[in-house]
């Protein structure tokens, strides 16, 4: 009995040991469209909840166009068939 009440407290202290660790800080990034528009206030908002959430040091970033290419800076030709 008084062996299995050690067990259960080196268990129990090693959990907590663990647990008690910080994690690592993120990086995150959210692509919106244009600023002022309201994807871009959206990604914004998030972002400052996920700020609040994070492991500290984390990164939150919201990129305006970003990784879009779309007709305004594609020539027409290059638009998909349809």
């Amino acid at each position: 009995m008084r062996v299995l009440l050690v067990v259960m407290l080196v268990v129990a202290v090693a959990v907590s040991a663990v647990s008690a660790q910080a994690p690592a800080p993120v990086n995150l990034a959210f692509a919106t469209l244009d600023t002022g528009s309201a994807w871009y206030v959206y990604g914004a908002t998030m972002a400052e909840l996920l700020r609040k959430t994070l492991p500290p040091g984390s990164n939150v970033d919201v990129k305006p166009r970003a990784g879009g290419w779309w007709p305004r800076t594609r020539p027409r030709s290059a638009w998909p068939s349809r």
